[in-house]
């Protein structure tokens, strides 16, 4: 944890990414929860589950380190985003859990991250709305920002900075639906907390 921790902090702007984030049961468990999700997000609130209890949130800080915010924390399962987006948080950990011979472009598939923060002063509806994507593309190329591409592994975490816009990389996967790419999102803090 602490080598992630130092990692993530030595990194400017704040992207890396860890492989073989889960051990394989809960890989394979969390594959077949959402395989068997009939909704396209499932959303829990794992914060409000670990806020009452002290001993819980200091469990999970010694797993997850310093530089990941306490609490809230969300999980979302996602099966992609075709828009430039950042989220309402303070760090995004986005990982992949379908099986890696699904995606037939071993180079694509994963996340773009742009190397430049969002104005502070643009609120979650500026950022979200798929109207906006020239304003946030224009404000992208004003200000030089370069694109980070991580490619697809299955079981590869990305851990970045939530004020970087992002969005999923090309996406050429197999046709059958336990071939699609499904993205779990861990969304910790808040996007302004100080």
């Amino acid at each position: 944890v602490e080598a992630i921790e130092a990692r993530y902090h030595a990194s400017r702007p704040e992207i890396m990414y860890i492989d073989d984030l889960l051990n394989e049961e809960a890989l394979q468990s969390l594959r077949r929860f959402c395989l068997e999700s009939t909704g396209r997000y499932a959303t829990l609130n794992l914060g409000t589950a670990t806020g009452d209890d002290p001993a819980a949130v200091a469990e999970n800080r010694r797993h997850v380190g310093g530089f990941i915010p306490s609490a809230p924390m969300w999980l979302r399962q996602v099966h992609g985003a075709d828009v430039v987006t950042l989220d309402a948080a303070a760090v995004n950990v986005n990982f992949w859990i379908t099986a890696d011979d699904a995606n037939l472009d071993p180079s694509r598939g994963g996340l773009v991250v742009w190397d430049k923060e969002a104005p502070q002063e643009w609120d979650f509806k500026e950022y979200n709305n798929k109207r906006n994507e020239p304003k946030i593309r224009e404000f992208l190329r004003s200000r030089g920002a370069n694109a980070v591409t991580i490619p697809y592994r299955q079981n590869r975490a990305v851990v970045f900075n939530s004020d970087l816009f992002h969005e999923t990389d090309q996406l050429t996967f197999k046709d059958e639906y336990a071939n699609r790419r499904i993205n779990v999102t861990l969304l910790y803090g808040y996007r302004f907390a100080s």
